[in-house]
């Protein structure tokens, strides 16, 4: 069968050219795997640094030569101008297109023209200056998220301070990819590495703009004050 192309950028041409370029002494799904975990602990020790993840960040990039190392950069300066050009699923269209994903348990990723079409069906019910909480339990490389990013800003909503967002999934890689794109989008999330289903959760990442707008702390002292509102509003009601 034919493999469905999703890529349309040429930061993705160029990224999936330099990856086979690297990949002359581990397989380009490895280097592609090492490029995600990489990615993903540089970004989350920017924001909370442990030691673990820089010792893990140095086992890795170490299997490989000087070219290779130089070669990881330039594969998320690429993720950087994409996702600068345009909203979309950088990580994921390639990760299909390359057929990286995992087709024994089902892995498959929205097309990412669906999911901005499931998007724009949502945010009607947003309201403005109220922050807008999402739950995405099995959330691949983030594009279901990423497309309501999209379609908000398409409406004129400051989704960066506004929106936030817990992703999950059981895949590391989803998990890398989801983080990754999700940060460099400015997108306030904190991506979960857990089973949905069971509840068993191994690790988690906050996006650098969860810190950044203080959301946690906003959306504690909206539902503060909601909750005033309606313990109030029950009071009024029994009175009368």
């Amino acid at each position: 069968m034919k493999k469905q192309i999703r890529m349309n950028l040429k930061e993705q041409t160029d990224f999936v050219k330099l990856l086979n370029e690297m990949a002359y002494e581990h397989s380009a799904y490895d280097v592609f795997c090492d490029f995600l975990t990489m990615s993903c602990y540089s970004i989350a020790n920017a924001v909370h640094y442990k030691k673990e993840r820089e010792s893990r960040y140095l086992e890795i990039i170490g299997k490989y030569k000087k070219d290779v190392q130089e070669g990881f950069s330039r594969l998320l300066g690429l993720v950087c101008l994409g996702l600068e050009r345009k909203f979309c699923d950088f990580l994921g269209e390639i990760y299909m297109d390359c057929g990286f994903g995992d087709d024994r348990n089902g892995q498959f990723f929205t097309p990412y023209p669906v999911a901005l079409v499931c998007a724009e069906s949502i945010v009607e019910k947003v309201k403005d200056n109220k922050i807008f909480t999402v739950l995405e339990p099995s959330c691949g490389s983030g594009e279901m998220v990423i497309a309501l990013a999209d379609a908000l800003h398409r409406k004129g909503f400051d989704f960066q301070r506004y929106l936030y967002v817990q992703a999950q999934d059981l895949s590391w890689n989803s998990v890398c990819m989801a983080f990754i794109q999700l940060s460099l989008l400015g997108i306030p999330a904190t991506v979960v590495h857990c089973n949905s289903l069971t509840l068993e959760k191994f690790g988690e990442f906050e996006t650098p703009m969860v810190g950044m707008t203080l959301i946690k702390e906003r959306l504690s002292l909206q539902n503060a004050v909601e909750g005033m509102k309606n313990h109030g509003k029950e009071e009024s009601d029994t009175e009368n």
